[in-house]
């Protein structure tokens, strides 16, 4: 399990997995993935 800190210091999951996929598809946006989350996480 990831973890992460907010800025208002509230805890959240960022992933849930057995370990055996790390990291996005090959074909993943990865830009917009990491932007997309930089947003929401500044959302609160």
């Amino acid at each position: 399990m990831d973890i992460a800190q907010r800025l208002n210091g509230e805890w959240m999951i960022v992933e849930l997995s057995d370990g055996q996929v790390a990291g996005l598809p090959d074909n993943a946006d990865v830009r917009g993935f990491y932007r997309t989350l930089k947003n929401r996480l500044l959302k609160v």
